[in-house]
């Protein structure tokens, strides 16, 4: 029999199938909960020993509200940091994680330059659809932590750094590109030494875009480094992230806004409380929780049904 590669007790008792607002909740899908349980459990240790402070976001935030825990459709955790706790993290903390779990950021893994960063267990796989045979960083489940930057003051400096930092992702994302194809690994190879030369190398680049969206003076924040478009931003107020208090999700206690409502009403606007099936943020991520990761960098997707 299987053997979840988790650290942390989970009673059994959540592991039970089960029926959540008329949506079955397989023992597959508990096996995946599980893991990201797991990450969020480790997650909380290791932000109260390094003494900073993180919230339930998004869907995770919304299932604690109105689930107390998982939102039956979803299939991750979200948790969200304001910036100066994120870098204290992020530059200081990462290696108070131990094997199984990974703190994913561009400066810990070759060829992640995502706008937050990613708390992975190697022991396992959470692949997304357009990353099969794309990249070789680690894929293992995930939870996702987000980071709050300020929103600029001006229409015109919102245009300004949203173009901006669109330009330097797209220019990551194309320095960091793998392929089993030679003939279009080598163009892409060719391609990331003319960007190098032109631009500096990704990890510098990376920096320059940390440093643009960086903002602690502004009295509204989003996570700002993932929006593409001005009408995306989700104007919330600094001020509802100066407090906490804590909400009940899957039997365990996490910390979320003081003003969480005032948050959800932002997000998913009044009505909140009333479930809407919806799909997830990452669509149809192939999940393992048995298997790590670099087992399937092995395959050809192909052969994986």
């Amino acid at each position: 029999m299987n053997t979840l590669p988790i650290v942390n007790d989970i009673n059994e008792s959540f592991f039970v199938q089960e029926e959540r607002e008329g949506y079955f909740v397989s023992k597959d899908i508990k096996n995946i909960w599980a893991v990201e349980l797991d990450l969020l459990i480790e997650f909380s240790k290791v932000c109260k020993k390094c003494g900073l402070r993180f919230f339930l976001d998004s869907g995770t935030l919304l299932g604690a509200v109105r689930h107390g825990g998982f939102i039956p459709w979803d299939d991750d955790i979200d948790v969200i940091m304001l910036r100066s706790d994120y870098d204290i993290l992020t530059k200081q903390c990462a290696s108070e994680f131990k094997q199984p779990y990974f703190l994913q950021t561009a400066h810990t893994d070759i060829g992640y330059y995502r706008p937050h960063a990613q708390l992975r267990n190697s022991n396992t796989t959470g692949i997304l659809p357009n990353e099969k045979n794309r990249v070789k960083f680690n894929q293992g489940i995930f939870l996702d932590i987000f980071v709050l930057d300020g929103i600029p003051d001006t229409e015109e400096d919102i245009d300004k750094q949203l173009a901006s930092q669109v330009e330097i992702l797209e220019i990551l994302r194309k320095m960091n590109n793998n392929c089993d194809n030679l003939f279009r690994q080598a163009y892409w190879d060719i391609r990331t030494r003319f960007y190098c030369a032109k631009y500096g190398d990704s990890k510098s680049l990376y920096d320059k875009f940390e440093m643009l969206i960086k903002r602690d003076n502004s009295d509204y924040v989003d996570k700002i480094g993932f929006r593409r478009d001005k009408s995306k931003l989700c104007m919330l107020k600094r001020e509802w992230f100066n407090s906490e208090c804590f909400l009940d999700f899957e039997g365990f206690s996490f910390p979320v806004p003081y003003e969480f409502k005032k948050v959800l009403s932002v997000y998913y606007g009044n009505n909140y409380m009333t479930p809407v099936k919806a799909p997830t943020l990452h669509g149809e991520v192939f999940f393992d929780p048995f298997t790590p990761y670099t087992e399937y960098l092995k395959l050809n997707w192909h052969s994986i049904s």
